[in-house]
């Protein structure tokens, strides 16, 4: 449980607080890193729901009242699901291309990465 959770919760940190790890710790990460892009995919999925409902209620004109803040939450949830997303693809990416959870030294690394 404490590589998925270092790479759930570190991802909502935009990958700060991110630790290195081996075997099962490493495989908890990809787990997390996997949970944590597919829930930034729910968020975009919502928040554009929510944004495009908001605009077709403000655009009622009574209905602004609710439909602008619906959008700004809207537009929010999507720009969050986004940073989550990436950071999610970045470190599962780069935990892939550097061997993060091998028993690599510094060198090997920069051998791997060119």
């Amino acid at each position: 449980m404490g590589g998925f959770n270092n790479a759930y919760y570190s991802n909502y940190a935009l990958g700060l607080g991110r630790n290195q790890g081996t075997g099962a710790y490493s495989i908890g990460q990809s787990f997390g890193d996997s949970v944590s892009f597919a829930q930034g995919l729910l968020e975009i999925a919502s928040g554009v729901i929510t944004g495009t409902g908001g605009v077709a209620i403000s655009s009622t004109g009574v209905g602004a009242v609710v439909g602008l803040p619906a959008t700004a939450v809207g537009v929010g949830l999507a720009a969050h699901g986004s940073s989550l997303v990436g950071t999610s693809i970045y470190n599962f990416s780069r935990s892939a291309q550097i061997g993060e959870g091998k028993d690599f030294t510094t060198g090997q690394k920069r051998e791997i990465i060119g």
